[in-house]
């Protein structure tokens, strides 16, 4: 429905490019995953709508931080069999191309009637194909770019902040900051949104936004990011929304529907003064014509028109421990507020509350982690405001390639 809402308003909204941030699937090795994704994008594809596509640590077989794409099996890669390369050539840009493994394209796109060139990396670059990607930025020297890669920066644990990653520095080292071209990149990976901006070599401001809405409600519920160019006074500015939203029937919504996300890196606006940050490598950038209304504002109309949205709830903070309901037909209940805060050693128990299914953290041979610790899970007093348990589960330190994780299990 993302797609098909992009495709319908892509003339009124003045569309000239999608990118996708990677993770088309969750499983790589689901066929109806990857068909689902096929019907989505070919939407766009129909439509004569150009855009670009890249892999996320999901939809390649080996998503290791230290296995890059030029080493993959790219014969036996699901994505090259839905995405291949003619695929992205095909697009309808001014220029396009891949490098050699089909994995990173690049296109030539218009709007307003300047040129930009648009670049999508794969979940791991090898040395490669950052040679190929610096490549094709020196053959379009005047073209202000936009690279898109799976990850380039985190977001901290306040859920506002962003971070830099080891990955995004090998990004940002040998691709970002030695390219005044590069203005703007794009990433998902990390869950929630944020936005920061960097300076380059040549002492210009790159702005890198992360936009991720996938453990969200319902899976993400349809959020996509709106982009908007103000070329002629200067702004960057960005809208989360969700045209599926408001094609849910009306008796289904929730408060967690909402057509328009505005909270902070939400949605937001980034002063960027286009002429004199693109001055540098193309003197010729003009700004566009003052006449052009506001997208994301015509977007947001398009969006409300007609949406009336749940029943407002009134939602009371717990007055202690004893604050709660239990539901009819509740399995388990666990409650680690029960528990001293600490850590909560292998074999300790969180006892079940409304029955006989106990939760018991395993032991590390029982897990099968060769390098957790004892102190990687803990009964900590924080939680969420509305849990009137006012306790919960702390799991710290995992570490994928060193195989540290922690595991607790019941009967049922």
């Amino acid at each position: 429905m993302q797609t098909q809402w992009l495709a319908d308003n892509a003339d009124e909204l003045h569309i000239p490019f999608t990118t996708h941030v990677g993770d088309v699937v969750d499983q790589v090795g689901q066929a109806g995953e990857w068909q689902a994704a096929d019907r989505a994008m070919s939407v766009l594809d129909d439509a004569d709508m150009p855009y670009s596509i890249t892999t996320g640590n999901h939809d390649v077989r080996n998503s290791a931080d230290t296995v890059y794409d030029t080493s993959y099996d790219l014969a036996a890669e699901p994505y090259l069999r839905t995405f291949p390369a003619t695929r992205a050539t095909g697009q309808p840009t001014i220029e396009s191309g891949t490098d050699r493994t089909g994995l990173s394209q690049f296109h030539v796109f218009e709007a307003e009637g300047q040129r930009f060139l648009s670049l999508a990396l794969p979940w791991r670059a090898s040395d490669e194909t950052l040679a190929w990607a610096n490549q094709v930025i020196a053959a379009h020297p005047t073209l202000p770019t936009i690279l898109t890669s799976h990850e380039v920066i985190n977001i901290a644990t306040d859920g506002l902040t962003a971070v830099d990653t080891a990955y995004g520095e090998r990004l940002w080292k040998q691709l970002i900051a030695p390219n005044d071209q590069v203005f703007l990149t794009l990433n998902g990976h990390f869950h929630g949104s944020t936005w920061k901006e960097r300076t380059n070599d040549a002492g210009h401001a790159v702005t890198q936004v992360l936009i991720d809405h996938q453990m969200d409600y319902e899976g993400g519920n349809g959020y996509l990011g709106l982009m908007e160019f103000d070329l002629t006074n200067g702004t960057l500015a960005m809208q989360t929304a969700s045209p599926w939203v408001t094609w849910k029937p009306s008796e289904t919504l929730t408060s967690y529907d909402q057509p328009l996300l505005d909270a902070a890196n939400q949605r937001y606006s980034v002063p960027v003064d286009f002429r004199t940050r693109f001055a540098g490598f193309a003197p010729d950038f003009r700004a566009g014509t003052a006449d052009e209304p506001p997208l994301i504002e015509r977007a947001r109309q398009m969006l409300l028109d007609g949406f009336e949205g749940a029943p407002s709830v009134t939602t009371e903070l717990p007055g202690g421990r004893a604050d709660h309901t239990i539901v009819d037909g509740t399995l388990a209940w666990w409650r680690p507020g029960e528990q001293e805060t600490g850590t909560l050693a292998p074999g300790a128990t969180v006892d079940d509350v409304v029955g006989d299914a106990d939760l018991t953290r395993m032991t590390h041979a029982e897990s099968g982690s060769p390098t957790a610790q004892d102190g990687d899970v803990t009964v900590t007093d924080e939680s969420h405001p509305l849990s009137s348990d006012g306790a919960g589960l702390c799991f710290a330190n995992a570490d994928k390639a060193a195989k540290r994780f922690s595991a607790l299990t019941s009967p049922r």
